[in-house]
């Protein structure tokens, strides 16, 4: 597994070639935007045209899109029904590997593709993240997942305050998954970035508890949340979650500063 330097995207080598993985596409995120009258026009193509420069950047054979390719939670609009045909017939050259995320009811239809809840590459487990991982995945090196959209809070010397896509890399907590897990070989959780531009994410952080996760891995302590390493997608380690503050207030009574943020 090789994480891409400034994207959010890894490799994995596997069944004889390279497999690009990204998450939480979203195709259609950008009406959620619009009502503040920012308007992003063709977003699916921006990404497409991404998927496809990264897959000929490094002769990738397929791509594995890791759940919540759409938006909307339920059936969506004709708009959207577009654009994501138009994003799968983008891909259409490669062989595209599509796992079902808690916002894909109904995509296999519309994409015409079947989707999976698991898929497996060499040593890997990959699966979006919202459900519980199968025996087989857990017998895995490692997991991979998406869904959480982790991100990072930096607040700069100036007072500054901005979010960056970021990665987090957890341990296994070996007994509290002996809880769930009668065996298990997997020793790492990833959860990735999502992919989409638009999604910064959510900050991770001390303020944030195990019991608030909306991952049930992270949720039910299988793998350790608070003493996970975050590294920004540039490969800057930026610490424990347990030593990263989520919200600006908490770092403001933290270091005695207090500064209203400019709009």
């Amino acid at each position: 597994m090789r994480f891409i330097y400034g994207e959010p995207a890894l490799l994995i080598s596997a069944k004889g070639g390279e497999w690009l993985v990204v998450g939480d596409i979203h195709i259609g995120s950008e009406r959620r935007i619009s009502d503040r009258g920012i308007r992003v026009y063709n977003l699916w193509e921006q990404m497409s045209r991404k998927l496809l420069s990264l897959a000929d950047t490094f002769s990738a054979k397929g791509i594995v899109l890791l759940g919540d390719i759409k938006d909307s939670i339920l059936y969506p609009e004709s708009w959207e029904q577009n654009d994501i045909r138009h994003f799968a017939k983008s891909l259409s050259g490669l062989k595209v590997v599509a796992l079902r995320g808690n916002h894909d009811a109904h995509i296999d239809e519309i994409m015409g593709i079947e989707l999976k809840d698991e898929v497996m590459l060499g040593d890997y487990a990959l699966l979006h993240g919202n459900k519980w991982p199968s025996k087989a995945a857990m017998s895995k090196k490692a997991l991979i997942t998406g869904h959480n959209h982790i991100a990072v809070r930096i607040i700069d010397k100036n007072g500054g305050v901005y979010s960056e896509k970021a990665w987090l890399i957890a341990d296994i907590n070996d007994k509290n998954a002996k809880r769930f897990y009668a065996s298990f070989r997997a020793s790492k959780l990833v959860v990735m970035p999502a992919f989409n531009p638009l999604i910064l994410g959510t900050a991770v952080g001390a303020e944030r508890k195990d019991e608030d996760n909306i991952s049930p891995l992270l949720r039910n302590g299988v793998f350790d949340y608070a003493n996970a390493d975050i590294y920004s997608i540039d490969g800057i380690y930026m610490g424990k979650v347990n030593s990263l503050s989520s919200s600006y207030e908490a770092q403001s009574k933290k270091t005695g500063k207090k500064r209203k943020l400019n709009p």
